[in-house]
């Protein structure tokens, strides 16, 4: 910075701290150590764990039918580089077993996932399985169905962009599902991904109310649906019919938010990593999810010992 630039500066702050006496700024020191504070202490409250954890599960413990929301990538799963490579691993898929066995938990995933994705890891289980977003749904008695006459028609301008940006973006690549459009940048340079994404976000926005669509910024993924389908939709068609007297929501991105909001009143929402949230509470990372259903399950199991005298 030149000379004469910070001269200007320090003049200006100069005459700012000379312009109130010493009262003014020890107040005003203290009063934003008093909101750091009481912001940390709502951080605090929000993190589950301790005391905000053990409310979670005596809650829990108290309920006879238990309707359990859960998103698949970046929540069960890591994300991978490959996405058939996010594979539910073991632990995973004994810690949902477990769970599933009490008759009164319900699981169900609900991803934006292809429904052929969740048939394949989980279609020999008693699990509600929702994919893409709502658009396919197992429940209630297992049989896949789709939503009927959803529009495609807007795929055809939408795959236009996205292949202009493909060709022009080496690693990325187009996922093509039943209602969604997904622009994958994961294998991207992440500088040069990060600049298309935006790009390409840009460029997409104008069709958006012409077709009645949302635009979606997951994690290195752009996807294009149509507004009507979403997981905060999907989730309160069952939750209407199965009529829970618990409901447990989890999940990571951006999606997961409209399933915050529309369970907001009636259920524990919990986000994965500590981002901006309609969800209630929150955990830090993704391995912190098997760890947190462990102790569901744990917990769960206690009070079960205990109801039953063993």
């Amino acid at each position: 910075m030149p000379r004469r630039e910070q001269q200007q500066r320090m003049k200006s702050n100069v005459a700012l701290v000379k312009k109130f006496n010493i009262s003014h700024w020890v107040k005003l020191f203290f009063n934003r150590l008093h909101e750091i504070k009481r912001e940390q202490k709502a951080h605090a409250s929000r993190k589950l764990q301790g005391a905000t954890l053990k409310k979670i599960t005596d809650k829990l413990a108290q309920s006879k039918r238990r309707l359990l929301f859960l998103d698949y990538d970046g929540t069960l799963v890591g994300f991978k580089k490959e996405a058939n490579a996010a594979r539910p691993t073991a632990a995973v898929l004994q810690v949902l077993a477990d769970l599933q066995r009490d008759p009164a938990n319900q699981i169900t995933i609900i991803s934006g996932r292809p429904h052929t994705d969740l048939r394949k890891w989980f279609g020999d289980t008693d699990y509600f399985l929702i994919g893409e977003h709502g658009a396919w749904s197992n429940f209630p008695d297992g049989q896949w169905r789709d939503k009927p006459d959803m529009p495609t028609a807007w795929k055809t301008p939408v795959r236009r962009i996205m292949s202009k940006f493909t060709d022009r973006t080496p690693g990325a690549n187009i996922e093509e599902k039943n209602y969604s459009l997904a622009w994958h940048y994961r294998k991207v340079h992440t500088g040069l991904g990060l600049m298309r994404a935006q790009e390409l976000a840009d460029a997409l926005r104008y069709l958006l109310p012409q077709y009645g669509l949302q635009l979606l910024l997951g994690d290195k993924v752009i996807e294009v649906k149509i507004n009507v389908l979403n997981k905060g939709k999907a989730a309160l068609e069952i939750v209407e019919q199965y009529k829970p007297d618990f409901i447990f929501a989890m999940g990571d991105d951006s999606t997961d938010e409209d399933m915050f909001f529309e369970l907001q009143d009636s259920a524990v929402t919990v986000k994965v990593g500590n981002k901006q949230t309609q969800a209630q509470y929150y955990i830090e990372n993704q391995e912190d999810v098997l760890e947190l259903l462990t102790q569901l399950r744990t917990e769960q199991n206690k009070k079960t010992d205990v109801s039953t005298g063993l």
